[in-house]
């Protein structure tokens, strides 16, 4: 894969979350998503998030729920960890 893929995000009404530059998903639930991006790891939360369409191959993700924020996550090693425990509460 592309390690150069360019990395943005479109919400339309806080209802349809696109991303591009998606590396992996890391976790995921109806409350928070996880991803590797070329930009970093990202969290994103809202409430009834549905994974509606993801394709690694091209680095596109659509999600469709209400978004509530998103996070970039600097921290790596063990403090990322405990920092992803943090924000999973």
């Amino acid at each position: 894969m592309d390690q150069t893929k360019e990395h943005s995000i479109e919400v339309n009404n806080r209802k349809i979350i696109k991303v591009t530059g998606v590396r992996h998903v890391d976790s995921y639930d109806d409350r928070e998503i996880i991803l590797k991006t070329s930009m970093g790891d990202l969290a994103i939360k809202g409430t009834e998030l549905n994974i509606s369409s993801l394709n690694l191959e091209d680095g596109n993700l659509q999600v469709i729920g209400l978004v509530e924020n998103f996070l970039y996550i600097e921290e790596t090693g063990v403090k990322r960890k405990n920092f992803i425990k943090r924000i999973l509460k």
